[in-house]
């Protein structure tokens, strides 16, 4: 992390709350890519909403997985939905667009409400149709931008 000390109490602050769990050997990996799986556990245990009596039928996620739990409360909620009827994709990067669908839904349900969108993207016409509401807002909010 020496090289990322701008994160570092973030970081922390949130490996305290039990939200960040590090890649195992007293190691975060702040270059490594965050999986599907992973940003369920961390969104889920941020909104304190674990809901161990939820169930979610992916052929691809281990019923008796860490992860389990975490996606199936993850999409009870209306936070996270798999890539098919029937496939999660655990193990998947998560997209900047999918983040800010998951980060913005996530949001609303805590009783965010969002007046700016922002939408001068040069590239807008990339992002995928059912993030792009979600895109503007949270851009228009300052919580994501551009390169």
């Amino acid at each position: 992390m020496a090289e990322y000390s701008w994160a570092e109490s973030a970081v922390n602050a949130l490996s305290d709350k039990g939200v960040l769990a590090g890649v195992g050997n007293n190691m975060f990996n702040p270059e490594g890519v965050v999986t599907r799986e992973q940003i369920a556990k961390m969104i889920v245990s941020t909104l304190g909403e674990l809901d161990s009596d939820a169930k979610a039928e992916y052929v691809d996620v281990d019923t008796s997985g860490w992860a389990y739990k975490f996606i199936a409360t993850a999409n009870k909620i209306g936070i996270m939905n798999g890539i098919s009827d029937n496939e999660f994709a655990p193990l998947a990067a998560v997209t900047r667009e999918d983040l800010a669908v998951i980060l913005y839904r996530a949001s609303l349900k805590n009783g965010k409400k969002y007046d700016a969108k922002k939408s001068d993207f040069t590239d807008i016409t990339n992002i995928s149709d059912y993030a792009i509401e979600a895109v503007e807002y949270m851009a228009g909010a300052g919580i994501i931008n551009g390169f």
